[in-house]
């Protein structure tokens, strides 16, 4: 499975990829994402997810600037998977409420896996500042609502037109729980205004550091 993966706030160049692979073995799909990570040229850290309706494999990649997001993204391309690339300059942190707001970091490691959602929002590059501002006040706002979840990174596309947010939790069952909150509806209505959202509950299944 690999080692741990920490993400900390303004890390270095991260990618997101979204790959679906409806009807295709995920495995496989799985396997050849994995097997590239150590000859990938100023890789730091990789972590692969699995969705839970197993239609779709989420990876997240850290490095330097030389990371070529479209490059990572040929491996799904080649199982005829759809996919969905946002490549940001950096992560940026907000803490659940188990969480300090001084030296937090998020932790990933399929070895020791808790779920989260990975949502992939699609904006006017005028709209990704708001969108940006919205959702950590949102976060903020839930902070005080909702206690199962450990924090969130955020990853805002460099051509602006897009922001991912990985929100993870504490436990399966927590984040059950969150689509429960009555403010929900209201939080889709007002990211609704500023982008179109699509959000994948995920776990991770194979991580990876260099020199871990």
């Amino acid at each position: 499975m690999g080692q741990s993966v920490v993400i900390t706030d303004g890390a270095a160049r991260s990618v997101v990829i979204v790959a679906r692979a409806d009807g295709k073995s995920l495995d496989g799909v799985i396997e050849a994402a994995r097997a590239r990570w150590p000859d990938l040229a100023g890789l730091e850290a990789a972590v692969l997810h699995r969705s839970f309706a197993d239609d779709a494999v989420v990876e997240y990649l850290r490095g330097g600037s030389g990371l070529d997001a479209q490059a990572m993204a040929a491996v799904y391309e080649n199982f005829g998977a759809a996919i969905d690339v946002i490549s940001a300059d950096e992560a940026q942190l907000t803490p659940g409420p188990a969480a300090g707001d001084d030296g937090f970091v998020l932790h990933v490691d399929a070895a020791a896996p808790r779920p989260a959602l990975l949502s992939t929002m699609k904006c006017d590059p005028a709209n990704q500042r708001p969108l940006l501002d919205y959702l950590f006040q949102s976060a903020e706002r839930f902070r005080g609502l909702f206690g199962g979840w450990a924090g969130a990174a955020l990853f805002a596309g460099q051509d602006g037109s897009a922001v991912a947010e990985y929100l993870q939790f504490e436990s399966p069952e927590a984040m059950m729980a969150l689509a429960e909150l009555e403010v929900i509806a209201e939080h889709k209505n007002n990211l609704s205004r500023l982008c179109v959202l699509d959000g994948i509950a995920v776990m991770p299944v194979h991580s990876w550091s260099a020199g871990g």
